[in-house]
């Protein structure tokens, strides 16, 4: 089982990645955390060029609720540090 968040896309008509392989991913994935988006009529590595808006909300909508900014203290904290080490 995982527990992280996961963004599976995959074309149902994918000749290199076997639908099998995706649908076993897919189980794996099965969280609240991780997207599943199976592209109908898409061959490998074709999402975004045969969907692009599709695939951009949904990448977006996926990082937007996944990948959250540091807390205010450590942003400050870290570019302190960064700052110090850039002087020395």
């Amino acid at each position: 089982e995982a527990d992280l968040p996961v963004l599976l896309i995959h074309g149902d008509a994918d000749e290199a990645v076997p639908v099998s392989q995706f649908r076993l991913l897919a189980r794996v994935l099965e969280n609240e955390k991780s997207e599943i988006w199976q592209v109908p009529n898409t061959g490998h590595l074709q999402a975004y060029r045969q969907h692009p808006d599709i695939y951009a909300q949904r990448v977006l909508r996926f990082l937007s609720r996944t990948v959250r900014e540091p807390p205010r203290a450590h942003r400050a904290s870290t570019f302190v540090e960064s700052e110090r080490r850039n002087r020395a």
